[in-house]
């Protein structure tokens, strides 16, 4: 019967993302038989874990999953990226093998407008050698690629039309908590 006045309980879970809730607790949700999402089934076999991809190229077959929590993701509407095992160059904010959400209608860099580094726009890229996520900033033609400060990378610069391509924001991430033994020393690899 909510049907008939526009409320799609399908939509609950994707809606409660914009809820405010002041203190953390349990929301549940009743099952519909009837939702399901689009997700991975499977992955290119030249997908490589320690390497930055570009995942919604490495997907040969999408299926469909019954989970109603899923449903915000979307893949006409967003696209996937993987943050390499050997991809140090935003930790800890993204660690490696963090896979990420990509907006691919946010491919303008923002030089300013925030105050911190939760809020500061992170952008993925598509260069020669692969890809890269990180933070950017734009000198004239040139963008310069930031990485995090923990991170111990250097900063790396691109012209911004020839050598590089915008692919999106960032604007959702899924990575592990307990990554086991942490990073060797300062790296310099790209």
């Amino acid at each position: 019967m909510l049907e008939w006045y526009g409320i799609q309980l399908s939509a609950l879970p994707a809606d409660s993302l914009f809820a405010e809730a002041s203190r953390t607790h349990v929301a549940g949700f009743g099952p519909l038989e009837h939702d399901e999402v689009a997700v991975p089934l499977a992955l290119d076999p030249g997908f490589d874990i320690k390497r930055t991809a570009y995942l919604s190229r490495m997907i040969q077959r999408w299926g469909k999953l019954p989970l109603m929590f899923l449903s915000g993701l979307d893949p006409k509407e967003h696209r996937y990226g993987f943050i390499g095992a050997d991809d140090w160059f935003m930790y800890p904010l993204l660690q490696p093998g963090s896979f990420v959400v990509l907006d691919e209608t946010r491919r303008k860099i923002q030089n300013d407008g925030w105050t911190g580094e939760f809020d500061r726009p992170i952008y993925f890229l598509e260069h020669r050698q692969g890809y890269l996520c990180g933070w950017c900033s734009l000198d004239g033609d040139r963008l310069i690629l930031i990485p995090h400060p923990a991170s111990g990378e250097a900063p790396k610069i691109f012209a911004l039309s020839s050598e590089v391509d915008v692919i999106g924001q960032v604007v959702g991430v899924a990575m592990r908590l307990d990554q086991g033994p942490r990073r060797r020393g300062r790296s310099s690899s790209a």
